[in-house]
């Protein structure tokens, strides 16, 4: 990771964290749960990313023509 720049943990990842931990890795609970976040994440992006392109971002234009 660059000099300067820090690691933003989102709440859902501290309580996935916490879950594994407790539950174990391989529990039927923690592997569904952690499907729950990626599908989550995926529609976050998902949803950011077409925000962007709504706003004629220049970020956006620049990183895809």
């Amino acid at each position: 990771m660059p000099k300067g720049h820090s690691r933003v943990t989102r709440p859902c990842e501290e309580v996935q964290a916490v879950l594994i931990s407790y539950v174990g890795p391989f529990s039927p609970f923690s592997t569904h749960f952690s499907l729950s976040l990626l599908s989550y994440a995926y529609l976050s992006i998902k949803h950011e990313i077409k925000e962007l392109r709504a706003s004629n971002s220049p970020n956006l234009r620049r990183t895809h023509p």
